[in-house]
């Protein structure tokens, strides 16, 4: 049974690097942004992308944000869908170390969201993310 991993945490919370650790194939949002594209395009991408592979058995990581409820109720529903077990790694690390992290990144790969609104959403999902019918969630302090 393929597994497809929820990374859920600020810009600059070390989801990223965390991915690289997994072992499975890294679907990245940044790196479909970068090249300027919207977010319906990014998330539409990851979601075709995310599909073929767990239907092919292999593991997957959905390396975005994922601070919205709705963002990751759909990630856990395409994993149902696809007969995956479904985790969720929330990286738990301070908004201002996240914030420093982001702003030392190149010009074009840094957040442009409001990072007030971020902040408040991370910490809402810590509690509810239990409560989402991921199969496991772990919790990544840094």
């Amino acid at each position: 049974m393929p597994t497809l991993t929820v990374l859920c945490g600020l810009p600059g919370s070390g989801k990223s690097t965390y991915a690289a650790t997994l072992g499975a194939t890294v679907l990245s949002a940044d790196a479909i942004r970068e090249r300027g594209e919207s977010a319906g395009v990014v998330f539409g991408w990851l979601y075709i992308r995310a599909r073929r592979l767990l239907a092919a058995g292999r593991d997957v990581v959905a390396d975005t944000c994922a601070l919205d409820v709705a963002d990751r109720a759909a990630l856990l529903a395409l994993g149902r869908a696809a007969g995956a077990r479904v985790e969720l790694v929330y990286m738990r690390v301070d908004a201002e170390v996240c914030r420093a992290r982001d702003a030392a990144r190149a010009e074009g790969q840094r957040y442009r969201g409001e990072w007030n609104r971020a902040r408040v959403k991370h910490s809402l999902s810590y509690n509810a993310v239990y409560r989402e019918g991921f199969d496991r969630v772990t919790v990544v302090r840094g």
